[in-house]
Protein backbone atom coordinates (compact mmCIF):
# COMPACT_ATOMS: atom_id res chain seq x y z
CA UNK A 1 0.00 0.00 0.00
CA UNK A 2 3.26 2.40 1.13
CA UNK A 3 4.99 1.81 -2.08
CA UNK A 4 1.72 2.35 -3.98
CA UNK A 5 1.08 5.82 -2.57
CA UNK A 6 5.31 6.40 -3.39
CA UNK A 7 4.39 5.71 -6.57
CA UNK A 8 1.43 7.32 -7.76
CA UNK A 9 2.80 10.72 -5.74
CA UNK A 10 6.23 10.36 -8.23
CA UNK A 11 4.04 10.01 -11.59
CA UNK A 12 1.32 12.38 -10.37
CA UNK A 13 -0.64 11.19 -14.14
CA UNK A 14 2.52 10.00 -15.72
CA UNK A 15 4.52 13.07 -15.09
CA UNK A 16 7.60 12.77 -13.02
CA UNK A 17 7.50 15.58 -9.93
CA UNK A 18 10.76 16.61 -10.79
CA UNK A 19 9.78 17.52 -14.72
CA UNK A 20 8.35 20.88 -15.32
CA UNK A 21 5.44 21.39 -17.76
CA UNK A 22 6.94 22.13 -20.96
CA UNK A 23 10.07 22.93 -19.85
CA UNK A 24 12.74 20.29 -22.38
CA UNK A 25 16.54 20.60 -22.27
CA UNK A 26 18.47 20.00 -25.51
CA UNK A 27 22.08 20.13 -26.64
CA UNK A 28 23.61 19.95 -30.04
CA UNK A 29 26.97 20.08 -31.66
CA UNK A 30 28.16 22.85 -33.72
CA UNK A 31 29.00 20.77 -37.03
CA UNK A 32 29.49 17.72 -35.50
CA UNK A 33 33.13 16.58 -36.08
CA UNK A 34 36.15 18.80 -34.86
CA UNK A 35 39.48 18.60 -34.68
CA UNK A 36 41.29 17.71 -31.72
CA UNK A 37 43.09 21.11 -30.69
CA UNK A 38 40.52 23.26 -31.96
CA UNK A 39 36.95 24.06 -30.18
CA UNK A 40 33.96 21.93 -28.97
CA UNK A 41 31.09 24.40 -29.58
CA UNK A 42 27.98 23.05 -27.90
CA UNK A 43 24.39 24.56 -28.20
CA UNK A 44 22.14 24.40 -25.10
CA UNK A 45 18.71 25.34 -25.18
CA UNK A 46 16.26 25.15 -22.72
CA UNK A 47 12.80 25.95 -23.94
CA UNK A 48 9.44 26.21 -23.11
CA UNK A 49 6.71 23.27 -24.80
CA UNK A 50 4.06 24.00 -22.43
CA UNK A 51 1.08 26.30 -22.38
CA UNK A 52 2.16 28.51 -19.31
CA UNK A 53 4.79 30.82 -18.89
CA UNK A 54 7.96 29.73 -17.04
CA UNK A 55 9.39 31.80 -14.26
CA UNK A 56 13.02 30.45 -14.49
CA UNK A 57 17.19 31.08 -14.36
CA UNK A 58 18.06 32.09 -17.53
CA UNK A 59 21.51 32.18 -16.98
CA UNK A 60 22.07 28.42 -17.99
CA UNK A 61 25.90 28.37 -15.46
CA UNK A 62 27.81 25.24 -16.24
CA UNK A 63 30.41 23.89 -13.51
CA UNK A 64 31.60 20.93 -12.03
CA UNK A 65 28.56 18.84 -10.61
CA UNK A 66 30.67 18.98 -7.46
CA UNK A 67 30.27 22.40 -7.07
CA UNK A 68 27.53 23.79 -4.52
CA UNK A 69 24.13 23.41 -6.16
CA UNK A 70 23.54 27.15 -5.95
CA UNK A 71 26.76 28.00 -8.02
CA UNK A 72 25.51 25.89 -10.83
CA UNK A 73 22.78 25.13 -13.21
CA UNK A 74 24.28 22.73 -16.06
CA UNK A 75 26.36 19.89 -15.57
CA UNK A 76 27.35 17.70 -18.18
CA UNK A 77 28.33 13.83 -18.21
CA UNK A 78 31.13 13.25 -21.18
CA UNK A 79 31.92 9.82 -22.30
CA UNK A 80 34.82 9.38 -24.16
CA UNK A 81 35.86 7.02 -27.14
CA UNK A 82 36.91 4.21 -24.68
CA UNK A 83 33.85 4.36 -22.55
CA UNK A 84 35.20 6.49 -19.60
CA UNK A 85 33.81 9.77 -18.11
CA UNK A 86 35.43 12.77 -18.60
CA UNK A 87 37.05 14.72 -15.98
CA UNK A 88 35.75 18.42 -15.79
CA UNK A 89 39.49 19.92 -16.20
CA UNK A 90 38.49 23.81 -15.21
CA UNK A 91 37.95 26.11 -12.20
CA UNK A 92 34.90 28.23 -12.75
CA UNK A 93 34.48 31.05 -10.19
CA UNK A 94 30.90 31.52 -10.47
CA UNK A 95 28.60 33.16 -7.41
CA UNK A 96 24.59 32.12 -6.75
CA UNK A 97 22.35 33.43 -9.17
CA UNK A 98 21.18 36.96 -8.52
CA UNK A 99 17.64 38.07 -9.25
CA UNK A 100 18.54 39.76 -13.01
CA UNK A 101 19.46 36.61 -13.64
CA UNK A 102 15.66 35.46 -13.80
CA UNK A 103 12.95 35.95 -16.28
CA UNK A 104 9.42 34.68 -17.71
CA UNK A 105 9.63 32.58 -20.48
CA UNK A 106 6.65 32.36 -22.55
CA UNK A 107 5.39 29.50 -24.13
CA UNK A 108 7.08 28.41 -27.33
CA UNK A 109 9.88 30.55 -26.39
CA UNK A 110 13.61 29.63 -25.30
CA UNK A 111 16.30 30.29 -23.48
CA UNK A 112 19.83 29.09 -25.17
CA UNK A 113 23.60 29.80 -24.75
CA UNK A 114 26.54 27.95 -26.51
CA UNK A 115 29.67 26.54 -24.55
CA UNK A 116 33.39 25.61 -25.59
CA UNK A 117 33.69 22.34 -24.31
CA UNK A 118 37.23 22.24 -24.81
CA UNK A 119 37.71 25.21 -22.40
CA UNK A 120 36.03 22.62 -19.80
CA UNK A 121 37.05 18.87 -20.85
CA UNK A 122 40.22 17.34 -23.18
CA UNK A 123 39.53 16.08 -26.28
CA UNK A 124 42.68 14.60 -26.60
CA UNK A 125 41.67 10.79 -28.10
CA UNK A 126 40.23 10.43 -31.85
CA UNK A 127 36.72 8.92 -32.31
CA UNK A 128 33.38 9.51 -31.10
CA UNK A 129 32.43 10.97 -27.74
CA UNK A 130 28.94 10.99 -25.99
CA UNK A 131 27.74 14.49 -24.42
CA UNK A 132 24.45 14.51 -21.67
CA UNK A 133 23.93 17.93 -19.42
CA UNK A 134 21.51 17.99 -16.95
CA UNK A 135 19.89 21.44 -15.77
CA UNK A 136 19.03 21.65 -12.56
CA UNK A 137 18.49 25.71 -10.45
CA UNK A 138 19.97 25.52 -6.52
CA UNK A 139 19.83 28.86 -6.41
CA UNK A 140 19.96 29.71 -2.63
CA UNK A 141 17.72 33.00 -3.34
CA UNK A 142 15.14 31.73 -5.90
CA UNK A 143 12.93 35.39 -6.30
CA UNK A 144 9.45 34.60 -6.35
CA UNK A 145 7.94 33.84 -9.84
CA UNK A 146 5.38 36.60 -11.02
CA UNK A 147 1.34 35.80 -10.61
CA UNK A 148 0.55 33.60 -13.03
CA UNK A 149 4.15 32.17 -13.87
CA UNK A 150 4.95 28.79 -12.70
CA UNK A 151 8.44 28.53 -10.77
CA UNK A 152 10.89 26.14 -12.83
CA UNK A 153 13.86 24.81 -10.75
CA UNK A 154 14.23 21.19 -12.64
CA UNK A 155 15.96 19.18 -12.89
CA UNK A 156 15.70 18.25 -16.46
CA UNK A 157 17.75 15.81 -18.31
CA UNK A 158 19.01 16.77 -22.34
CA UNK A 159 18.56 14.33 -25.24
CA UNK A 160 22.31 12.40 -25.88
CA UNK A 161 24.76 14.03 -28.74
CA UNK A 162 27.92 12.63 -29.82
CA UNK A 163 30.98 14.57 -30.98
CA UNK A 164 33.64 12.94 -33.37
CA UNK A 165 37.10 14.12 -32.93
CA UNK A 166 39.89 13.84 -35.58
CA UNK A 167 43.21 15.06 -35.89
Amino acid sequence: MILALVLAALTMGGQSITDEPGAVLEIEVAGGEVKAEGPVLLHVTLANRGSQPLWLNERLGLNNPFAPPSHRELTLSVVGPDGRNLRFAAFVNRDSARAKDFCVLPPTEAVSRTLDLANYYTFDQEGVYTVRARHADGSSEFPPAPEGVIPFRGPLRSNETQIRVVR
